[in-house]
């Protein structure tokens, strides 16, 4: 049964979208992974190899919706394929259009966008049928815990976390358990470690403050967060003891750990977690974060030889006005969509210039003329425009560093696809904050986007200077081997199972590899 429930989801990418597919796991593959899981890790003391059954599975089932959404897109734009190609290019405008609207106030966005949405799902499928490379290019199933094995040195260590509803014989109980599954180059097997349920992690950070609603209190902000502004000591030593400590003992002469986090281990920094009295985990290990830690095999090592241009933006200013705009736009074509944000929540919020960005991004262009001879181009104050990012989608960098404000809005505690329940948010409300898609509800600020985020200045023929995650989705970057994200908020999003967070560090991975 294991093996045939890793085929039906390796099938479903045969012909599913992914919103088609994100529903076909959670009504029928999750329930069956979790009473495997909770049987073989129950055994695993009188069989050892039954870790390696879960090990593969998670290879398998771990980010596999966001893998073949990258694996479309790639074949697709590389295939040469005219028709291909037109139908991609026909569902990725409808995407933008979507993008463009999901902050207009409720009255004035299109009526018609739950069609718009539907005819992207039919577009996809229509992708995904006609792309005969596409199975080939999607399916890592082939590769096990042995491959990955064979790639790890003897000072290194992957380990696979896991998360999983306990099936205790009598049926599927409430209780979530988590373990870290180890692997070293001279195990004969897999280790799983218990670590603990996710109630204690939850009471965990809700004691710290890193629950939904105050996760970036966990993280030192530059300037002040316009979304919260009361900073309160953290205590994680009680976190390190149900995460990391466990696991400490098997690490003995390791130098380089590979972590591929699950469920709400996404909200932890494992770099700051303390280690002793006065040392980071990240002072004591190479912490390597992966999606799956069967990236250790595609040897992804970044090689300056193969950087061609870099692209710096930093000391943006946030209050221009449209002029300002228009004359730094001059060069590019503007696409008549735009976006604003006015939230009664954060009306009187401002964003701050951040002085030390800017300071940022000389120092690494001074590393650069004294260091190297890669070109490099700085985008600053009013010149780093949202339409200056959105142009690069032809002529990509081979690194992005983008220093500037992020944002994140938890999910919305009402259901949005009522209708009675959406309308009465009122006219004046968008949906940065007020969407299902946690794609819209995270972003960065470029230059105008503090104008425009308050609402008293709403641009007419030029981008807004918020950059949402969906808009950042709906981009075909080319040759990009490092995105910077030096900004708040930038690693949150919603956590959805073993796919991991759906916000900004996402939208990003959905470029061509």
């Amino acid at each position: 049964m294991n093996e045939l429930m890793n085929y039906l989801s390796d099938k479903s990418a045969k012909f599913m979208s992914e919103k088609e597919r994100e529903k076909y796991f959670k009504n029928n593959i999750n329930d069956y992974f979790e009473v495997y899981h909770s049987f073989f890790l129950r055994k695993r003391n009188k069989n050892k190899k039954l870790v390696s059954i879960v090990y593969d599975n998670a290879l398998n089932i771990k980010g596999q919706l966001l893998r073949a959404a990258i694996a479309v897109r790639r074949t697709v734009l590389e295939s040469g394929d005219s028709s291909l190609i037109q139908v991609y290019t026909k569902m990725n405008n409808l995407g933008k259009i979507i993008a463009s609207q999901s902050a207009l106030p409720i009255a004035k966005r299109r009526k018609d966008l739950p069609q718009l949405e539907e005819q992207i799902n039919d577009l996809e499928k229509q992708l995904i049928k006609e792309s005969q490379e596409f199975a080939e290019i999607s399916n890592r199933a082939k590769v096990n815990w042995k491959d990955i094995q064979k790639s790890l040195k003897k000072n290194e260590t992957a380990i696979e976390f896991i998360h999983f509803r306990f099936f205790d014989y009598k049926g599927l109980t409430d209780s979530i358990f988590y373990y870290a599954l180890v692997l070293r180059k001279d195990y004969k097997y897999p280790k799983a470690i218990y670590l603990f349920e996710e109630k204690e992690l939850k009471k965990e950070l809700k004691k710290t403050k890193i629950g939904s609603d105050g996760i970036n209190n966990f993280y030192n902000n530059r300037g002040i967060s316009p979304l919260f502004q009361e900073e309160e000591e953290i205590n994680v030593s009680n976190i390190d003891s149900l995460i990391w400590s466990p696991i400490e003992k098997e690490l003995n002469g390791v130098k380089k750990v590979y972590l591929s986090l699950s469920g709400l281990l996404n909200k932890i920094s494992f770099a700051s977690i303390p280690y002793g009295d006065s040392l980071l985990l990240s002072d004591k290990y190479e912490i390597v974060h992966t999606s799956s830690t069967a990236m250790i095999i595609e040897n992804t090592e970044f090689n300056f030889s193969e950087i061609n241009k870099i692209a710096l933006f930093g000391g943006i200013k946030y209050s221009v006005t449209e002029e300002e705009l228009k004359k730094a736009n001059e060069k590019y074509k503007t696409s008549g969509n735009r976006m604003y944000f006015k939230d009664e929540k954060s009306r009187s919020s401002v964003w701050k210039y951040l002085p030390g960005t800017m300071e940022e991004v000389e120092n690494i262009s001074d590393f650069f003329n004294e260091e190297t001879k890669i070109k490099y181009e700085t985008y600053s104050g009013a010149s780093a425009t949202e339409e200056t990012f959105k142009s690069f989608e032809k002529n990509s960098p081979s690194i992005f560093h983008i220093a500037t404000h992020g944002f994140y809005f938890p999910a919305p505690e009402i259901d949005l696809n009522k209708r009675d329940n959406f309308m009465r948010l009122g006219d004046d409300k968008i949906s940065y904050n007020h969407s299902h898609n946690p794609l819209v509800r995270s972003g960065l600020l470029l230059a105008g986007g503090g104008t425009s985020w308050s609402g008293e200045n709403v641009f007419k023929d030029v981008e807004d200077g918020v950059l949402s995650a969906y808009e950042t989705s709906n981009l075909n970057f080319f040759g990009i081997n490092l995105v910077v994200l030096s900004a708040c908020q930038t690693g949150l999003g919603d956590v959805k199972g073993s796919e991991g967070v759906f916000g900004l560090q996402r939208a990003f991975k959905m470029g061509p590899e």
